[in-house]
């Protein structure tokens, strides 16, 4: 379910593995664009997660070179911990009931030859959403030449690429505001993610966990029906 409105529009920073609601955006607009000439934050969830290990909530983490606040996302390289993260995630999900079919796409993702962070990370989002069956047009904000930086080049990035909406989760709704975007013509949304309970190596449901999780134990015709939620509520 998309909105009416021509070329509904949402920016986000990529995330490594990100959870269902991350999905459901991409899902829910026509272009999705990438933030990747914004600062690197720690502890955020760009190069980091969470999965289950032996029924238990477990970090997994990219290994980064150089890695600085001080330093743009699309400047970051990564290490080399790719086939341990793979080796981790065979460990934790072997006896997942789908684990045979999704799997091999993510030892495609994490064996990627691409070392700069920001086309990684592309290159994540496009091979999940490919296998999810979603058909959003995703960019990256640093392959748009204008002359702002951070938020303030949200209003002028929609407008460049056509947009007359643009959508950002309900959390950070106190960040925008909407009449601002009403004085340049445009509408400004929030989506609230649903997130439905799906089986799980665990005795407790665990909401937010990466999209490996619901991927490596629900068939991708029902994980697409869990991420392109019709009842996935628009403010």
């Amino acid at each position: 379910q998309r909105l009416d409105a021509p070329f509904p529009f949402l920016s986000m920073q990529p995330y490594f593995f990100p959870y269902i609601g991350y999905f459901q955006l991409v899902n829910y607009v026509d272009r999705f664009v990438l933030f990747d000439d914004v600062h690197y934050r720690n502890k955020g969830f760009i190069d980091r997660n969470t999965i289950l290990m032996n029924g238990s909530p477990h970090s997994i983490k990219l290994q980064l070179r150089g890695a600085s606040q001080n330093k743009l996302i699309k400047e970051i390289e990564l290490g080399d911990n790719g086939r341990k993260l793979i080796e981790t995630v065979r460990h934790g999900y072997k006896r997942a009931e789908f684990f045979s079919k999704f799997f091999p796409v993510l030892e495609q993702i994490l064996e990627c030859e691409r070392r700069n962070l920001s086309s990684f990370l592309l290159f994540l989002i496009q091979k999940i959403t490919s296998y999810l069956d979603i058909r959003s047009e995703i960019l990256r904000s640093s392959d748009i030449d204008l002359p702002h930086a951070g938020k303030d080049k949200i209003i002028p990035m929609v407008k460049a690429l056509g947009g007359t909406t643009y959508v950002n989760m309900i959390a950070g709704a106190d960040m925008y505001s909407c009449a601002e975007f009403e004085r340049e013509g445009l509408e400004l949304r929030f989506l609230k993610p649903q997130l439905t309970e799906y089986p799980q190596l665990s005795k407790t449901f665990c909401p937010t966990l990466s999209i490996i999780d619901l991927l490596m134990n629900v068939d991708v015709r029902q994980a697409g029906n869990i991420v392109k939620n019709p009842e996935i509520i628009l403010r």
